[in-house]
């Protein structure tokens, strides 16, 4: 191949980078939103607390306190006029049967009529050879705590522990 050819192909490729480069530069755009297109004020983190109450976790690294003098108050509530979309659910278990399947279920308690309670959301988990498992769950659609109710849950069979749940989700205007 000739050198002048190489020296021309190169001198026109170069030209034409940098005339693409020119037109479509790249820009910076500072955004109000973070994740699943939310501010992140929105977000939040409950973990489970004890008993079947779960407490907000903050950006800071601290956590809602439960106030056991006030046990219809004592951990997160959606606030007014607003609803907690759920999704993402982690839990962990140990303690059970090897090979035994565990099912969490969660649920949406009503606060007026505490018999009143849903269930719109369960996994399952096998155990592993020493009885203790764990799921990580993205939810496709997910589902709504409104400001009337409060997350619950059981876990069935049972016979062992709970060792973590973790809820993930976001608040949005209760239309």
């Amino acid at each position: 191949m000739k050198p002048w050819l190489i020296l021309s192909v190169v001198v026109w490729l170069s030209a034409h980078w940098a005339a693409a480069w020119a037109v479509s530069p790249v820009r910076l755009v500072a955004s109000s939103t973070g994740h699943l297109g939310r501010n992140p004020s929105d977000q939040v983190v409950l973990q489970w607390a004890g008993g079947t109450e779960f407490v907000a976790l903050f950006p800071d690294g601290t956590q809602q306190r439960p106030d056991p003098t006030n046990l219809h108050h004592c951990c997160y509530r959606v606030p007014d006029n607003r609803v907690l979309v759920i999704t993402d659910v982690d839990w962990s278990y140990s303690g059970g049967r090897p090979g035994q399947t565990q099912r969490l279920r969660l649920s949406v308690n009503n606060l007026a009529r505490p018999t009143l309670r849903t269930f719109p959301y369960q996994t399952v988990l096998t155990l592993d050879e020493s009885g203790q498992g764990g799921s990580s769950q993205s939810l496709t659609s997910g589902f709504v705590l409104s400001s009337k109710a409060r997350l619950g849950f059981d876990v069935i069979p049972g016979g062992g522990t709970v060792q973590a749940i973790v809820v993930r989700g976001y608040l949005a205007l209760d239309r």
